[in-house]
């Protein structure tokens, strides 16, 4: 991975001597997309790292949001579970009213409130291997425990997305509706353990949401974009999960390298 990340580095430096590029679209994703084109690379969403065995995750200087670290679907017991849980769960989308939508925060130690009509919290069973989402009544009375993914797969994409992750950090700024970006820090994090995730989990210090959600333009206008559970990390968290090894400031030129 050395010879990889050099070139990557070369290619950083590269885009950050540009100075402001022009963004592709006006949308949240254009930060990543625009960089991701400036790299050589094109757009997807698979379960595979970015780039040469690193995970690109692009975030601008005062950005509050959490690092989306990866998604998983739910293992069972039906298939695909989250048509199930929509159905059962979910309420008309604004727009398409004939097909329901679900997007909702859930956390281990804490019930979320879904609509004023349920309640949902994550479970570990450690002894079937499995993460269960539990269902609640609004008397904390439990409905059903039977949606799950398994412990496997969640270490599975784990381990395969993020072994390596490189947090790229830009500036943005608009100028007659149009983004532009800067792009002049970058950071190289190594995973330490699966056991330190789910620990972290345990202890609500990465955020699982449950989306489904209709897309409302483009070719898929109408349909839903995605369905998953996701895993975010607030930025001020990413050392508790990872390890920073480099950094490189093109601002101040302050870097360190270690392997």
């Amino acid at each position: 991975m050395d010879k990889e990340f050099d070139e990557f580095i070369k290619k950083f430096k590269r885009i950050s001597k540009k100075r402001w590029i022009k963004g592709l679209g006006n949308n949240t994703s254009s930060n990543g997309l625009t960089f991701e084109k400036e790299l050589g690379k094109k757009a997807d969403s698979l379960y595979f790292p970015d780039y040469y065995g690193l995970e690109l995750k692009c975030t601008s200087r005062w950005s509050r949001y959490p690092i989306n670290l990866f998604s998983v679907t739910f293992d069972g017991p039906t298939f695909p579970e989250i048509n199930r849980i929509v159905s059962k769960y979910g309420w008309p989308d604004k727009d398409f009213k004939n097909k329901k939508v679900l997007f909702v925060d859930v956390k281990y130690n804490d019930y979320t409130n879904v609509k004023n009509k349920y309640k949902f919290k994550f479970q570990f069973d450690n002894e079937k291997n499995k993460l269960y989402l539990c269902v609640y009544d609004m008397n904390n009375n439990l409905v059903e425990k039977e949606s799950f993914v398994y412990t496997l797969s969640i270490y599975n994409h784990l381990m395969l997305k993020l072994q390596n992750l490189v947090i790229i950090y830009s500036s943005k700024k608009k100028e007659n509706d149009e983004l532009w970006f800067r792009y002049y820090k970058m950071q190289l994090y190594k995973l330490k353990n699966f056991d330190t995730f789910l620990e972290l989990i345990e202890r609500d210090l990465i955020k699982i949401s449950i989306i489904s959600r209709i897309s409302k333009s483009g070719y898929k206008k109408g349909k839903y974009a995605n369905k998953n559970i996701v895993f975010f990390i607030k930025k001020e968290n990413i050392e508790l999960l990872f390890d920073k090894v480099y950094e490189l400031d093109c601002d101040v030129e302050d870097n360190f390298y270690i392997f």
